[in-house]
């Protein structure tokens, strides 16, 4: 016993010395194992050998290795550059001699060689200084700038070789080639030789070094079982198959009556994927199950049996909703700071999302392979965010998806499937919070019914979970909010004279869109040519005309009756103006009301009006404030990014909020609002209003006070000041008047309730509007309108109201220039700012000029109020 113990105490030593690996975790290559040669030219840089030269030339590093037969050698690569006869890696897997640079018997794979098909794996035998190839690897794996690989290669006792690799670095194996040498059969050394410009001395990097026995692949498993087309499939292992059981027909079945397919395809450069070809057809959006048995690996490992389902998917509209927004997650509540968005499963089946498309803005991201199942979630976060967002269910990090990818603001998102199809859209906003506190950060944006496809601010709001959010799960808000509301719709805007775009109010169905039948327009034109529905909102569309639009002719166009929205909601207004427009001058359009002091929870806006003959495209204007230094423009808004025409006589409201205007005064023209993504400078105290073009020239211009509010208002928060005149100069502070209160103190988007109807006669000097006017806010003779009418320019005006005893109660006017016509009005108080009594009143004029003609003029009226 003694003698058989000692004996394998001596051989065991010599059964073991031959293998070694080394993966330089422990921070060096001078233990364990020892590698020798031009060690200060090489460092172990975070767990990797890293060549570290400051100038070119050639260096190496070898460590003692004695097995040849029945062996496995392996290893990673990396070489940060294209290789080439200057530039490229040796590793000997076997060599007589240690000094790898010199002459010496053994065998060495290089990566690369000059030439473009030349990015392969070489393998050479040396006989002392002579080279003799004898495999080129099967693929340019090599011929990028940053190449990772790799290397797998085994040795029989006969001398044959065969050689592996994968080109990501990962041990999903392609088989390279095959060789037969059995010239050396003994070994002492292995190692790497670096050849390299300066330009490349320290991109030289290798890890995993194993020499050593065969270590078997593990047995293969199934990945991903893939529809290709309507009968075939791509079954996706976990690594390379022996290629007679991956052809066996037998060893896959489909369920439903489909059963084995008629042909197994097998690509020698994808080792893992096998395609099988069915004789039926597999139903649309029908779950199958397939089983799979029998297939191994190379090395002969069987996989065990396993059974997965499988869908031949053909997308619809909305199959899948955005669902769940986190958009600003600073400060956060509870969840964690980083943006996400969660998807929503509408359909019964499970969908591999693999290969869709994310858009934000004009960003396109593609989708990682995610099963989404059916009813239900997936959150889409940044790879940063994966570790701290994976907690919460269903979750996949986009590549390439930035931190700020959702903007705070709002931004328009879309989601494509793999073949180009829209799925689903939401273009968000920040005011769709509903909460300024929950707006400004760490609450989610969450849909109330994920089944109302149609609607946007209308079914979306801020999160009440404790949370801030409910990634993964049924939002909290959920609940039944169907769309209801019939589609509108809303303008037409011509691109030119024979192509038109349509705006409807929300997203209509795309079929009836694209029917030039549901189209017709007047004065002969009669139906486009063609209809194409714009995507990926579906609430816009262009179409070609027959004939050209001619100028200064309005047509109108109608749609039919049969046009509903994605919800199935019949259109309601379906007609609109059609024309040309033209360019504008000075005073073609006006800024007809303004509202610079808010009510709570209320917005800022400005009411334009066109009281010309001309049709306009808003598109073409800016509205902004001014420099009062340099009379620049500045904090300037484009009014409208696409056609808007302006008719004669119509209104329209430019505000950053257009629900808190509606919530807050009466809107009897809804489509009548345009929503800027942001206000020109204004402040409650008053500022200075611009409509320009966007060539800047100035259209009309309002500098505003709030002195120019009725003094009787005991606040003139929430109150618009409304032009009485379109026809009057805009800075002619009598130009201008509170709303009335019986008006709810502003008029959006329609006639003012201080309008002027009443001029005066030519042949009178001066006249009153009304004898009877009573200023109480009912917006009916608020004020005593004073016209005039001179013969020639160059008069001044002083005038003077007083009561039915003579007394003096305002100096209206005191040495004011006035035009040859105009209008001066009172609004019913005295020199003290407060409201004069109810009776009779004697207005006296008088006029004269530098020629020393002076006329006077008396006018009564009686000032009215409730008894």
């Amino acid at each position: 016993m003694r003698c058989i113990v000692a004996l394998l105490a001596m051989v065991l030593p010599f059964m073991l010395v031959g293998q070694f690996s080394d993966n330089f975790s422990d921070g060096d290559f001078t233990n364990d194992p020892v590698w020798e040669g031009d060690e200060e030219k090489f460092i172990v840089d975070n767990g990797l050998l890293r060549l570290y030269d400051d100038e070119a030339g050639t260096a190496w590093l070898a460590t003692e290795s004695g097995i040849v037969h029945h062996t496995q050698w392996e290893f990673w690569v990396r070489l940060a550059f294209t290789p080439s006869d200057n530039n490229h890696a040796r590793i000997y897997l076997v060599s007589n001699q240690k000094n790898l640079t010199g002459p010496l018997q053994g065998y060495f794979i290089q990566i690369g060689k000059t030439g473009g098909d030349n990015k392969r794996i070489y393998f050479y035998r040396q006989d002392g200084e002579h080279l003799e190839e004898l495999m080129s690897g099967s693929m340019n794996i090599a011929g990028a700038t940053n190449n990772i690989l790799r290397l797998r290669i085994l040795r029989d006792g006969a001398g044959n070789w065969e050689f592996m690799a994968d080109p990501s670095g990962g041990t999903m194996y392609v088989m390279q080639g095959h060789a037969f040498d059995n010239t050396y059969t003994t070994t002492s050394w292995f190692g790497i030789v670096c050849r390299y410009t300066v330009s490349n001395s320290r991109r030289f990097y290798f890890d995993d070094f194993y020499a050593g026995e065969i270590i078997p692949l593990e047995a293969p498993s199934v990945k991903n079982v893939q529809v290709v087309t309507a009968n075939t499939l791509d079954v996706t292992f976990s690594g390379m198959l022996d290629h007679a059981s991956a052809v066996n027909a037998m060893n896959y079945v489909v369920d439903g009556g489909v059963g084995h397919p008629l042909v197994v395809a097998f690509d020698d450069e994808h080792p893992s994927v096998v395609r099988l070809l069915f004789g039926d057809s597999f139903q649309e959006n029908h779950l199958y199950t397939i089983g799979i048995s029998g297939v191994a690996n190379p090395d002969g490992q069987l996989m065990d049996a396993w059974e997965g389902q499988f869908v031949h998917y053909v997308s619809s509209l909305f199959d899948v909703v955005f669902n769940e927004l986190m958009v600003n997650s600073r400060p956060e509540v509870a969840l964690p700071p980083h943006d996400w968005l969660e998807l929503y499963n509408t359909t019964e089946l499970p969908l591999n999302l693999e290969g869709w498309v994310l858009q934000h803005g004009s960003t396109q991201r593609e989708l990682p392979r995610a099963v989404l199942p059916p009813k239900g979630y997936l959150v889409l976060c940044t790879e940063e965010a994966y570790e701290l967002m994976q907690g919460y269910g269903n979750v996949a990090a986009v590549p390439g998806l930035s931190a700020t990818a959702l903007t705070i603001g709002g931004t328009d998102l879309v989601l494509w499937d793999d073949r180009g199809n829209l799925i689903s859209f939401v273009s968000y906003n920040s005011l769709w919070y509903r909460n300024p506190a929950k707006a400004q950060g760490g609450w989610s944006l969450e849909k109330i019914d994920p089944y109302n496809f149609c609607q946007g601010a209308e079914n979306w709001t801020a999160s009440i979970s404790e949370s801030g959010g409910t990634p993964g799960m049924q939002n909290s808000v959920f609940g039944s909010n169907p769309d209801q509301s019939p589609p509108r719709l809303l303008r037409a805007a011509p691109l030119d004279s024979l192509n038109v775009r349509l705006t409807f109010s929300e997203p209509m169905d795309r079929r009836f869109l694209e029917d030039v039948q549901h189209y017709a327009i007047d004065h002969d034109i009669g139906r486009p040519l063609s209809v194409e529905p714009l995507l990926p909102d579906l609430a816009r569309l262009d179409m070609l005309l027959p004939d050209p639009l001619q100028p200064g002719v309005i047509y109108t166009l109608t749609v039919s009756e049969l046009l509903t929205d994605c919800a199935g909601n019949n259109i309601s207004q379906r007609q609109c103006p059609l024309a040309l427009f033209e360019k504008a001058a000075a005073g073609d359009l006006v800024i007809n009301e303004i509202l610079f002091n808010p009510p709570d929870f209320g917005a800022r806006y400005i009411e334009l009006y066109n009281p010309s003959d001309k049709v306009f495209d808003l598109a073409d204007f800016v509205i902004a404030s001014e420099d009062t230094l340099e009379h620049l423009l500045t904090t300037v808004q484009n009014i409208s990014q696409e056609g808007f025409l302006f008719f004669p006589g119509d209104y329209v409201v430019l505000t950053a909020d257009t629900a808190a205007v509606k919530r807050t005064f009466l809107s009897p023209a809804p489509d009548a609002f345009i929503q800027l993504a942001a206000m020109p400078r204004m402040t409650n105290a008053g500022g200075i209003a611009v409509l320009a073009t966007r060539g800047h020239q100035q259209i009309d211009k309002l500098i505003y006070t709030e002195d120019m509010h009725v003094p009787l208002l005991t606040s003139a928060k929430g109150v618009a000041l409304e032009r009485l005149s379109p026809d009057r100069p805009t800075q002619d502070v009598f130009n201008w008047h509170s709303a009335a209160a019986s008006a709810g103190f502003g008029t959006p988007g329609y006639r003012n309730s201080q309008h002027l109807v009443h001029h005066a006669n030519e042949d009178t000097s001066f006249s009153l509007g009304q004898k009877i006017f009573a200023p109480d806010g009912s917006g009916h003779n608020d004020v005593l309108n004073i016209f005039y009418t001179l013969e020639q320019p160059g008069y001044v005006a002083n005038i003077r109201v007083f009561d039915s005893r003579g007394r003096p109660v305002r100096l209206l006017v005191q040495g004011k220039l006035l035009a040859t016509s105009g209008v001066i009005n009172w609004d019913g108080t005295n020199d003290a700012g407060l409201k004069a009594s109810v009776g009779l009143y004697i207005i006296h004029v008088e006029v004269f000029n530098t020629g020393g003609n002076v006329h006077h003029h008396k006018l009564t009226a009686v000032l009215a109020g409730q008894l």
